[in-house]
């Protein structure tokens, strides 16, 4: 019996759990990188898996399809909505502070947030329409009461 063959076992195992640990390593360091890059992005589709999860696959890709198509907006729309609470904190921190431009930011930033709510309403709405009754009913039991 060869002394070595044990320790070929070992080394195998060893550079099998080596390559297993760097597989993990990189993708746990995609995800993080994707959720710095582009982290809107990553929002929106959070929220949007938290919405289709209770549908079956083709109900669940009508509604996906109904935020793709509304992607760019729903996009600009939040990206204008975060600039508005900037100018907000911006205003907060002036000394002395303005009251007026503070007042506006504020009506800036509601009238913002009320159009990003709008648009993402009516696309879900839009969608919802569009499937199976099972699939609305699945919506509203997983929604609390």
């Amino acid at each position: 019996m060869n002394p070595a063959l044990p320790y070929r076992w070992i080394r195998t195992v060893l550079i099998a759990s080596l390559c297993l640990n760097l597989l993990l390593a990189g993708a746990a360091g995609a995800l993080i990188m994707r959720w710095r890059l582009h982290p809107d992005q990553e929002v929106s589709r959070l929220a949007l898996r938290q919405v289709t999860r209770e549908l079956d696959r083709d109900d669940a890709r009508i509604v996906r399809r109904a935020f793709i198509g509304q992607r760019e907006q729903l996009q600009q729309d939040y990206t204008g909505y975060r600039r508005s609470l900037k100018a907000i904190l911006v205003a907060l921190q002036e000394t002395p502070r303005n009251e007026d431009k503070l007042q506006a930011a504020i009506r800036e930033a509601r009238s913002k947030r009320i159009a990003l709510s709008d648009l993402s309403f009516d696309t879900l709405l839009g969608s919802v329409q569009n499937i199976s009754p099972a699939g609305r009913d699945a919506l509203l039991k997983s929604q609390p009461q």
